[in-house]
C-alpha cells in the first residue's frame, strides 16, 4: 500500500454563468446529499474503471454459464424461511437470468420441512476492490426477497475467523414493503471456534425509503469499493457510504442493524476478497405468498481500473489520451508551459495514488464535468492489460 498524501474526492460541474460544487468528502460527513429517490436509469460508473471479466455477465448465451456460477441444489439457509434453494429455479430467458419461486416437494432442512423452492446463484470467481452494478427487477411480492450481496470468510484453519459482507440490495422483510430496502456493510468475528466463543459483529446499515414502489421496474444498483472507502448507489444516484477509520473519536458505539449516518466512519480494516450473490428468498407471511414473478438480472459487470506511469503531467488534456484514466501516482495539469485546458462539453475523472495537482493555467470550460480522486490503492483494485487480476503494483 503506497502512503498518500491527501484523500479527498471532488466534483466541479461548471456551466457558462456560474461554478458550482456538488459534492465534497470531507472526513466522515458527505455535504449537499440528494433525498432518497429513484432517478433516471443510470449507471454509477465513471471515467477510469475497465471491464473486468471473470464476474461479469449480458446472460445472452443458452445456458448459464457453469465457469462463472455455481446454482445452489438442495440446500437451505436462515435467510429463506419458507424455501429450500434448487438448482431447477435459476435458468435464462431472452437475455435474463430469472431467479423463481415455486410449489415443490417437500424438503426438510435446518429441523424445518419446508414446501417452496427458489434460487440463488453464486460468483465462482472472488471479487476484491472495485466497482459492481447489476441492472435488474424484483418481483412485487414483499415475501419474495431480492438480494443482491457479496460475502467472503478468512479461514486460517479447520474453521472460519472472520466474515465480511456488503448487501448492496436486500428487502427489508419484516416490513413487508416494496418501497423499503437496506443497504449493509457486515463483519462477524471469531477469536475462537464459534462453538465455543461468542462472535463479535459490526454492522453498518442504512434503510432507502422511497416515494414509489422500487419493484416491477427495471433499476440498476451498484457499490463502488475501494480499499478505505465503499459507496452504494441507486440509478447513478449516491445513496450510502461507509469510510475507514482507526480513529476512534471518529466511530460511534457499535449498533447492529441501527442506521447510522449517511456517511459513516467505522472501524473496519480491508476486507477480504467476495463472491458476488443472487439469491430470492421467501420469508414468513400469513398470507399464502404469490410467486408467479421472479427476480430477472438483465446483466452484471464488473470494473477494475488500470495503473499508470508514476508522474502524468501532460502537455495538454485530450480526451483521445488513454493515459488520462489510469491511475498515476501523481498527477499535474497545467503549469508554466503545459496547456490545462479541459475540453468544452467533456466528462473527466483523473485518479491519482499520492496527489494531484490542478497548477496554474488549469481551465475548466463550459460545460465539463470534472472529477478528481485521490485514494489509497491495493493490487487487486487494479486489472491487468490481457483481464487478469494484477499481482502487484
Amino acid at each position: 500500500m503506497k502512503k498518500f498524501i491527501f484523500s479527498i474526492l471532488f466534483l466541479l460541474q461548471l456551466n457558462v454563468m456560474s461554478q458550482q460544487i456538488d459534492t465534497v468528502y470531507s472526513g466522515c460527513s458527505k455535504q449537499t446529499v440528494l433525498p432518497d429517490v429513484m432517478g433516471v436509469l443510470d449507471t454509477s460508473k465513471s471515467s477510469g474503471w475497465t471491464l473486468w471479466a471473470p464476474i461479469s455477465d449480458e446472460f445472452n448465451q443458452n445456458e448459464i454459464d457453469t465457469t462463472k456460477w455455481a446454482i445452489c441444489d438442495m440446500y437451505c439457509h436462515g435467510m429463506s424461511s419458507m424455501a429450500y434453494f434448487k438448482k431447477g429455479n435459476a435458468k435464462l430467458d431472452s437475455g435474463r437470468l430469472i431467479l423463481e419461486t415455486k410449489h415443490d416437494a417437500p424438503f426438510t432442512c435446518l429441523g424445518t420441512t419446508k414446501s417452496y423452492s427458489s434460487g440463488y446463484a453464486i460468483s465462482k470467481n472472488a471479487f476484491q476492490y472495485g466497482l459492481i452494478e447489476i441492472k435488474c427487477k424484483v418481483p412485487l411480492e414483499t415475501a419474495l426477497n431480492s438480494s443482491f450481496w457479496l460475502w467472503g470468510g478468512i479461514w486460517p484453519g479447520n474453521y472460519m475467523t472472520r466474515y465480511d459482507e456488503m448487501e448492496v440490495f436486500e428487502n427489508v422483510p419484516e416490513l413487508y414493503s416494496n418501497k423499503i430496502f437496506r443497504q449493509n456493510l457486515l463483519r462477524k468475528t471469531w477469536l475462537n471456534p464459534p462453538d465455543s466463543e461468542p462472535r463479535i459483529e459490526q454492522t453498518e446499515c442504512r434503510q432507502l425509503v422511497y416515494n414509489q414502489t422500487y419493484s416491477d421496474a427495471y433499476f440498476i444498483l451498484s457499490v463502488e469499493w475501494l480499499p478505505t472507502e465503499i459507496n452504494f448507489y441507486v440509478n447513478g444516484h449516491w445513496t450510502n457510504g461507509f469510510k475507514y477509520t482507526y480513529n476512534q473519536s471518529f466511530i460511534s458505539p457499535p449498533m447492529p442493524y441501527t442506521e447510522r449516518s449517511i456517511f459513516t466512519c467505522v472501524d473496519f480494516t480491508y476486507a477480504c476478497p467476495q463472491n458476488v450473490q443472487l439469491s430470492l428468498s421467501l420469508t414468513d407471511t400469513l398470507l399464502t405468498p404469490i410467486i408467479n414473478r421472479g427476480f430477472e438480472i438483465d446483466w452484471i459487470r464488473a470494473y477494475k481500473l488500470i495503473q499508470g506511469v508514476p508522474e502524468y503531467w501532460p502537455s495538454s488534456i485530450l480526451l483521445s489520451d488513454n493515459e488520462l484514466v489510469k491511475v498515476h501516482s501523481t498527477v499535474r495539469f497545467g503549469g508554466p508551459v503545459n496547456n490545462g485546458n479541459v475540453p468544452l462539453n467533456s466528462k473527466i475523472t483523473v485518479w491519482a495514488k499520492n496527489e494531484i495537482f490542478l497548477d496554474k493555467g488549469f481551465t475548466l470550460n463550459s460545460g465539463c464535468r470534472f472529477e478528481a480522486r485521490c485514494t489509497i490503492t491495493q493490487p487487486s483494485l487494479f486489472i491487468t492489460t490481457n483481464g487478469t487480476a494484477n499481482d502487484d503494483e
